[in-house]
């Protein structure tokens, strides 16, 4: 004869498959989250850095050109892509603009915009105005573009304008 045995299944303590996958589903929400707000972080960060240095570089390049004309004696010759002035101890000095990429504006030898940073110099323009008499010397105009040369999209691209006009003194 076959005796029947039954068997009482006991309550275990554990998680069922219906809350593990609610787990997993919402732990790859909040990673995913942290990641995206993790790489935006960075490309913000990436771009402040980028458009200090072209500030940087701009406004010492703005700040040298400033400070030789104003004190350059006369100006000599004057192009829209460079001006070539004397200095107040009889020397002579030529600003020059070399746009495009991996351009730059020089002071005879020597560059005044950082070409090692990845910034390249898209426009440049002097422009000269002759003063009226003796009291008033004149003035040099300078507008330049500095741009981001190596970058991702047309919307990460870091573009800054730099303008000045330098009034000349009179000896």
């Amino acid at each position: 004869m076959l005796k029947a045995t039954s068997y009482k299944l006991q309550a275990t303590r554990g998680f069922t498959l219906i809350e593990m996958l609610v787990v997993v589903g919402l732990l790859g929400l909040v990673m995913t989250v942290t990641v995206q707000l993790l790489l935006f972080n960075l490309k913000v960060n990436k771009k402040s850095q980028s458009l200090s240095k072209i500030k940087q570089s701009g406004d010492y390049a703005l700040s040298s050109m400033t400070r030789m004309l104003r004190n350059a004696r006369e100006v000599l010759e004057c192009s829209s892509s460079s001006v070539r002035f004397q200095n107040p101890d009889g020397g002579i000095t030529e600003l020059t603009c070399n746009t495009g990429a991996g351009g730059y504006i020089a002071s005879n030898s020597s560059n005044l915009t950082a070409t090692e940073e990845n910034i390249d110099l898209s426009s440049c323009v002097f422009a000269c105005t002759e003063g009226l008499n003796r009291r008033d010397p004149g003035a040099v105009q300078i507008q330049f573009r500095l741009e981001q040369a190596t970058g991702g999209t047309a919307d990460e691209k870091i573009i800054m304008d730099f303008e000045t006009k330098v009034s000349l003194r009179t000896y």
